[in-house]
């Protein structure tokens, strides 16, 4: 009855009281079990339709995909903790989904938008979990409904999914497919670019729009890169060389001078351009230095997670 909706209501709020508090202490995983208890009390003390829901959808998406990521990307994991790993990731999509299908028709355009990058992350982080684990093929399985999702992602959010893809299918040697990926990331990572005009002044949250800036140049460096790897694969070398080029102009334009990741856009470039040279002094192709595509960046920093 409407006393024991209330009731929930009250431990859901305590709940995400205890959520902040993990979060000030930049406890996400802690966050993200607190946000789960909250986000399920809600829906069964208001049903899936009501747009309370939305927000603490968010919060949770956020912080157990930052948890997830920090235990995919860090050193050696134990089953047991990929374990834990998938248990919260799938528990965090049946509770979006929960979310998803009560909302009414006339609202379900919104909620899809807002609730799309929540969904995409945490189908790509399971993709991620599942290479982890050595089982391609269902990564690729997570990672094609991810992209299902792109049509209605910023494109910042899709560029990676798609550089997601081009680094899993350059592994598995389908390097024509994984070319098209790499070149749809380039083309977003250009849009995401042109859109930042309205980003001239720091933005209401606290974003600088430099650091914005930095950020989303040094993701289309990455997707330079990799298309001109997957140009190599495909014999077509003469159209790499400029592609590693603007690499490492946007990296030493736009990221710290000692990231590693501008060290590995040079070697690139460098091999690239004796590869060039050799090949023009001996009057004929050479076989190129076959380099791995370059991962994603992360999407999700702790600066990140804050609640609004």
């Amino acid at each position: 009855g409407e006393t024991a909706a209330g009731d929930d209501l009250e431990v859901a709020l305590r709940c995400e009281a205890e959520a902040d508090a993990m979060l000030a202490e930049e406890r996400t995983d802690a966050a993200a079990e607190w946000f789960e208890r909250a986000l399920t009390l809600r829906l069964h003390a208001l049903g899936p339709g009501d747009p309370s829901l939305t927000h603490v959808a968010e919060m949770l998406a956020r912080t157990a995909n930052h948890a997830a990521s920090m235990k995919l990307r860090g050193g050696p994991t134990g089953a047991a903790s990929l374990q834990e790993v998938e248990r919260c990731l799938k528990s965090t999509l049946d509770l979006l989904n929960r979310v998803r299908t009560g909302v009414g028709r006339g609202s379900r355009s919104v909620i899809r938008a807002a609730l799309a990058p929540c969904f995409n992350l945490t189908l790509s982080n399971l993709a991620a979990l599942q290479q982890r684990l050595g089982n391609t093929q269902a990564a690729l399985v997570w990672l094609r409904e991810a992209q299902a999702l792109c049509g209605v992602l910023p494109p910042a959010d899709a560029a990676a999914t798609h550089l997601s893809l081009c680094a899993l299918l350059s592994h598995l040697g389908r390097h024509s497919e994984a070319e098209h990926h790499a070149s749809e990331a380039v083309r977003l990572g250009e849009e995401d670019i042109m859109q930042l005009d309205t980003l001239q002044q720091p933005s209401g949250d606290g974003v600088d729009a430099a650091a914005m800036l930095n950020d989303k140049a040094s993701a289309l460096a990455v997707a330079y890169n990799n298309l001109a790897v997957q140009r190599e694969f495909l014999g077509q070398a003469s159209e790499c060389l400029a592609l590693y080029e603007k690499a490492v102009v946007l990296a030493e334009g736009h990221m710290d001078p000692g990231n590693p990741l501008v060290s590995r856009l040079r070697d690139s470039h460098r091999n690239a351009l004796q590869t060039h040279r050799r090949a023009a002094g001996m009057g004929g192709p050479l076989p190129p230095v076959r380099q791995p595509p370059l991962a994603a960046k992360e999407r999700m920093s702790s600066s990140s997670l804050s609640r609004e």
